[in-house]
């Protein structure tokens, strides 16, 4: 890799980049390639000179082509500083909208074949300004590098070797910041051939650290080397004490690696005759040891010359045997060797040689890791290829659809698998017209969102049929017809919202035999049930009542309480014991305080006992004793019992041991217990998780309204569930104090209402710092309230910080502090220090999205839960591989904001390489 941000490299790139900018060079170095229009190996090499159109005749005898055929997005833009770049410098696309990836995509390439690809980016303040992006480059699912040029004249470019694992490349440009824009200048694919760098690991790229034809006097590539590698000079002689010297004519070389003439017609030695070692420039750009594939090429350059000379890595001899190079080349590789920046290649003359030691090229790599497949599931990818053909929104995103994880298409989700297979498609909104596309082959779907666009005609029975189907929200379309039968027998799709379509009949009564009839069914199936449910509880209440003594009427809170939860009723005196007398207090909460409590099988308890002093504290307890007898979620806290006797009511949760988020966040935790970002990350889906159920999986919806840190409970396993429904709502229209009962359907059918404008009103209740300002102006809470709250925690999840804070001077909401430091790409500067720097950066900023965005001024700018989950559920992926790879001890990758370093756990025990 070259980046002009590494030290390490610094010296060499600015070296090419003068050669680069020298109108002298023009002919010898054509900058970047040109893709061929074809799509077959026997068509390498591709050249594509980014943002230019059309075909023209390149450099050095190649023929390069503009990239519109192989990307679909993006815009093309001229650099403002040239300093008389050659070509495919002066042009490039950059990509400004908001996609996590934009790709170059090349098909039939070929599998199983060895390539080399190489990448050019240069800024040239294209965009005025004077702001280089940051961003990520990825190859066939797979991240490749991070790119990160500095100053308006920022210039970095990446080259590696790889044996190709399916017919098709792709090459994209990752968006990492949210205002960091991603571009490209030019892109080149050539082939190589299969027996060169024949010992390489062919699972695993070769990063190119650089190739060096040492006495050369510019960069040598094509036509000097048919395969245009790049080969650097070496030029400062004067500092090192080295010396040019070369043949009269071409060595003897048949290697299979096919070094250039070119390169091997010079070499390097000691300027005197008498030095009895030289120590060989390397450039190894890894500050702790990390494997490399290196190569180093000999040949003798004066006629009969007495020169031979022993090859030391470090202390060590690197190959056994005395080098005495004649005119036939020499070849020394070791193909999987520990190297850092500290490492140093010497040559020490051998006893009785005439001459110095001399060399002539080498190539250093860095070893990757390990790329498999790294392919969505062939079937899904044809699949849904297909079905973007249909709609000209979705043609844009290019690229494996689910790879790497953390950068699937933004209207997809994914599974874990080694394989992934798309799980959910989320198009609300894309403005999709005309009729609805088949795409019956994505068969491991459970989710399909379609509400909010402008599709026509009848609804295809193959949604019906998907055998994984839970969700599916059709709604406001213009659908018409009837619902076909697949959907109304389904025993898999729980949720169905087919609202706000051009159906035949009313909402709930549609046209059509079979269909009308299947769906009157199920109506009426479920109104006798729930009356006949309904009737019966009333009966039961009657009975309670008349046997109820004569002064029940005392205790007018008692009748309040719904009649299942008396099988779960505690006696005071049953409680005392429990508490030992309320020995410990876990907490104060709004409407009591909470014990610590132990049953007498030894479960443990938290016992929440009722302010007397609160007004509001009898409705607020009912309400919470009716949710929690009615929601069952294992991210939810669960109902144990309850107590009602001499004026008293209590109720008994699960204990969870583990306190509240923010003692833990605070550091006042009874455990001292850390939590590493991916902690949080898990912490964060269950709630979010535990939310969506609210929202989406009870019927009618339910809104928390006090969703905030101290609400957010964790075991002894640091995992977490959404306690105390004291202030939540059922998602009813009719205003007033008293809850209906929530039911949980497992089958849904919704033909009104959308779930994401479920709304109530009421006056504004909550905790300070966590509650919607919407919710403030009109005192109507929605689901997106929720959402807003879950936002705060979010923030402060990432901070460590509470929602309202003091520092010198000034006291801050965490939303005004963080948003400057956002926009300023100060990620960093937001993360907990105690974090110790210790998470992905992705990560952390794909979080930081999703908080902003939950917390935006207006509730439709802000995503629902679900779409929450499924965020977070990305970044979790992608912190959890990084936390693998970085904490492992036999981890070959680890990764950096800046780029990738790899370090090797199955090296060799001899450092001596092979001779060809």
């Amino acid at each position: 890799m070259w980046n002009r941000s590494n030290s390490s490299t610094a010296q060499w790139w600015r070296y090419f980049l003068q050669l680069v900018m020298a109108n002298s060079i023009r002919a010898l170095l054509p900058l970047i390639l040109t893709i061929s229009a074809v799509s077959a190996s026997d068509q390498l090499p591709l050249n594509v000179d980014c943002g230019t159109t059309g075909k023209t005749a390149g450099y050095l005898s190649m023929t390069w082509v503009g990239d519109e055929q192989y990307v679909t997005s993006g815009q093309s833009a001229t650099v403002r500083i040239d300093h008389n770049r050659i070509a495919p410098l002066t042009t490039l696309r950059y990509f400004p909208d908001q996609r996590k990836k934009n790709c170059y995509s090349f098909p039939g390439v070929g599998q199983g074949i060895k390539i080399l690809v190489r990448t050019w980016f240069y800024y040239g303040n294209y965009d005025g300004l004077s702001s280089p992006p940051t961003f990520d480059l990825l190859f066939n699912g797979n991240p490749w590098a991070t790119v990160s040029p500095s100053g308006d004249n920022g210039s970095a470019a990446f080259e590696m070797v790889h044996v190709t694992k399916v017919e098709d490349v792709s090459v994209c440009l990752a968006r990492t910041k949210p205002n960091a824009v991603p571009f490209i200048n030019s892109l080149e694919i050539k082939k190589l051939e299969d027996d060169m760098y024949a010992s390489m690991d062919t699972d695993r790229p070769l990063y190119v650290n650089g190739r060096f034809a040492y006495a050369s006097t510019t960069v040598v590539r094509y036509p000097d080397d048919p395969y245009d590698r790049l080969w650097f000079p070496f030029t400062n002689y004067s500092t090192t004490g080295l010396s040019p010297v070369r043949r009269s004519s071409d060595p003897i070389s048949n290697l299979a690696d096919r070094p250039p003439a070119a390169v091997l017609r010079q070499a390097i030695t000691p300027s005197s005759s008498l030095a009895s070692n030289m120590t060989v420039p390397s450039f190894i750009g890894s500050p702790s040891p990390a494997p490399h594939y290196v190569t180093f090429y000999f040949v003798e350059m004066l006629a009969n010359a007495s020169r031979s000379f022993d090859i030391y890595l470090d202390d060590q001899k690197f190959y056994a045997k005395t080098i005495v190079p004649d005119g036939t080349v020499l070849e020394l590789q070791n193909p999987n060797i520990s190297l850092s920046t500290s490492s140093v290649f010497s040559l020490v003359r051998a006893k009785g040689s005439t001459l110095p030691p001399s060399i002539s090229a080498a190539e250093f790599y860095m070893i990757g890791p390990v790329w498999g497949v790294a392919a969505t599931d062939s079937s899904d990818v044809k699949a849904l290829s297909e079905f973007q053909k249909s709609y000209v929104q979705l043609q844009p995103w290019s690229g494996d659809p689910c790879l790497p994880i953390g950068y699937a298409w933004e209207w997809l989700n994914c599974s874990s698998d080694s394989i992934p297979r798309v799980t959910a498609l989320f198009l609300s909104g894309y403005g999709l017209t005309g009729p609805l596309a088949d795409f019956s082959n994505l068969t491991a779907l459970q989710i399909i969102d379609l509400h909010n666009n402008s599709l026509s005609g009848s609804i295809h029975e193959f949604l019906g049929k998907l055998p994984n189907l839970k969700r599916l929200n059709l709604a406001d379309n213009q659908f018409n017809g009837s619902l076909p039968a697949s959907l109304i027998t389904s025993n898999s799709i729980v949720n169905l919202n087919i609202s706000g379509n051009n159906f035949s009949g009313n909402s709930s009564d549609f046209a059509g035999s079979a269909e009308k009839k299947g769906n009157v069914g199920v109506i009426a199936g479920g109104t006798i049930g729930s009356t006949l449910f309904l009737l019966l509880l009333v009966m039961l209440a009657i009975f309670i009542f008349k046997k109820r003594p004569a002064n029940a009427s005392a205790k007018p809170r008692s009748a309040l309480l719904e009649p299942e939860i008396k099988q779960h009723g505690f006696s005071h005196a049953e409680i005392v014991e429990i508490t030992n007398n309320f020995e410990k207090v876990l907490g104060e909460g709004g409407s009591g305080n909470v014990y610590y409590g132990r049953l007498r099988n030894g479960s443990e308890v938290a016992v929440k006992v009722l302010k007397d002093t609160l007004s509001q504290g009898t409705k607020e307890f009912v309400a919470e004793a009716k949710l929690l007898m009615t929601v069952h979620h294992r991210f939810l806290v669960s109902f144990v019992g309850y107590c009602e006797e001499g004026g008293n009511l209590i109720l008994l949760y699960e204990y969870m041991g583990g306190g509240n988020l923010r003692q833990l966040l605070s550091g006042r935790s009874s455990t001292s217990a850390f939590i590493t970002w991916e902690i949080r990350l898990k912490i964060a889906l269950r709630v979010a998780t535990g939310l969506d159920y609210l929202h989406s999986g009870c019927y009618p919806p339910i809104i928390h309204r006090d969703v905030k840190t101290t609400n957010i409970l964790l075991n002894a396993k640091m995992e977490a569930k959404v306690a105390d429904f004291g202030l939540s709502k059922s998602g009813q229209k009719e205003e007033g104090a008293d809850l209906p009962t929530v039911a949980v359907n497992p089958r849904r059918y919704s033909f009104g209402q959308r779930d994401d404008v479920t709304q109530v009103s009421t006056a504004v209740a909550g905790t300070p710092g966590y509650i919607d300002p919407e919710y403030y102006r009109t005192n109507r809470v929605t689901q997106k309230s929720d959402v807003y709250s879950f936002g705060v925690v979010l923030l402060e999840l990432i901070t460590g910080r509470p929602p309202i804070f003091a520092e010198p001077g000034e006291r801050f909401h965490i939303i005004g502090w963080v948003t400057p430091r956002i926009a300023r790409r100060e990620i960093h500067s937001i993360a907990d220090p105690k974090l110790n720097g210790q998470y992905n950066v992705n990560s952390m900023w794909k979080v930081a999205d999703v908080a902003l965005s939950c917390t935006s001024e207006t509730s439709d700018r802000r995503p629902s839960m679900i779409d929450v989950v499924n965020q977070l559920n990305e970044a979790l992926e992608v912190e959890t591989s990084y936390q693998q790879l970085t904490d492992t001890p036999s981890s070959e990758v680890r990764s950096s904001p800046t780029f990738y370093e790899f370090s090797s756990s199955s090296l060799s025990s001899s450092y001596l390489p092979s001779a060809r």
